[in-house]
């Protein structure tokens, strides 16, 4: 809980993003695979001859188990994280620090949409 003055919708908010977002993230990078944008999961690089997607070719770097998912939910597990640790301190500093983290994470999605 906070330990200054602030309403109720921002305790809310923040609980919210630190168990949505940051169980999102959680799940998305350990489990490529499960969310939608994946879109089948495996990404071959530019040049290569349409390898078999199967772990030789993931452990022979043709092909990538979803970049995208895994950078995708590494933020929003971070945001999660942080979100967390500023709702157990509970101080004025640390709801500015997870203010600032929930707007780096929704820039980042904007600009690379």
């Amino acid at each position: 809980p906070a330990q200054f003055a602030t309403n109720g919708f921002v305790q809310f908010w923040y609980g919210f993003q630190a168990t949505v977002a940051g169980g999102m993230g959680m799940v998305g990078f350990f489990y490529p695979n499960t969310p939608a944008i994946t879109l089948g999961g495996y990404w071959q690089y530019l040049g290569e001859e349409d390898p078999k997607k199967t772990d030789k070719a993931v452990k022979d770097g043709k092909i990538v188990l979803a970049p995208n998912a895994r950078a995708w939910a590494l933020r929003n597990a971070f945001a999660g994280v942080v979100n967390v640790m500023g709702l157990y301190f509970g101080t004025k500093e640390c709801y500015y620090i997870m203010a600032g983290v929930a707007i780096w994470r929704e820039f980042f999605d904007i600009l690379e949409a």
